[in-house]
């Protein structure tokens, strides 16, 4: 809630990257799969969830690294969230 808080705040109003925001912990934080969440929500938020979710089985740093790495290479909607 808190990071769609901050995009709306923010002045950011797509309905996709807001809801995006919502779900972003989705795939790291419950049993929900990529798959469930394409059907649920369709391609493009679910698109935008992949490329912020990290891979919980490697190590913290790793996954910190990771991000850092893929960030210039974002979409625009992952990018915001």
């Amino acid at each position: 809630m808190q990071v769609a808080h901050i995009l709306s705040s923010a002045g950011i109003g797509s309905p996709v990257v807001l809801a995006a925001a919502l779900l972003h912990d989705t795939i790291e934080d419950t049993t929900t799969t990529p798959a469930e969440l394409r059907a649920l929500f369709g391609e493009e938020i679910a698109g935008i969830v992949l490329e912020v979710t990290d891979d919980k089985s490697l190590p913290k740093d790793r996954r910190k690294a990771l991000q850092v790495e893929h960030a210039p290479h974002l979409s625009e909607g992952a990018a915001l969230v």
